[in-house]
């Protein structure tokens, strides 16, 4: 399965104590507008890749995580003690 990459942006804003408590809690933060940040690094949401990496590829979402068609692909190993 391939899709549009959801790029997402990993910043960093600086915060009084009494705004990172509350960011915590909420999970989320509301910056004054016209607010600044600095941007650590910019990643696909979907596939976790760095946006230098993929930018010019198709978004891959998850084909690591399939096994493929279930009469060809292996059986699991069961656990045993």
């Amino acid at each position: 399965m391939t899709g549009e990459h959801q790029w997402r942006a990993a910043v960093t804003v600086p915060v009084s104590e009494r705004q990172a408590r509350l960011g915590l809690i909420r999970g989320r933060l509301h910056l004054p507008e016209r607010q600044t940040v600095s941007v650590e690094d910019v990643y696909c949401a979907s596939c976790r890749r760095p946006f230098d990496d993929v930018a010019d590829e198709p978004c891959v979402v998850g084909r690591h995580l399939h096994g493929g068609p279930i009469g060809t692909r292996k059986n699991r190993k069961g656990w045993r003690a």
